[in-house]
């Protein structure tokens, strides 16, 4: 079996996609920006995961998720 061992140098980002296809990223300040190189990368997922729950949501519709990305991985 290729079991994949998740690395050490995992990040989390907290995004959300809203109408039109627009993504929204959380920033270190918890604001929503339209920025995703200004994204806050969390490097624990408890971190991301309370800031995903705690965050006010811009719109009633929004649905943000937790991504984990590599570190230094363009995304």
């Amino acid at each position: 079996m290729n079991a994949k061992i998740p690395s050490k140098n995992y990040r989390w980002i907290v995004s959300g996609i809203y109408e039109n296809n627009v993504s929204y990223y959380l920033d270190v300040r918890n604001h929503w920006i339209l920025d995703k190189e200004q994204a806050h990368q969390f490097t624990d997922k408890r971190q991301a995961l309370e800031a995903f729950e705690t965050v006010e949501r811009p719109f009633d519709d929004f649905y943000p998720n937790v991504l984990q990305i590599e570190e230094g991985e363009a995304f």
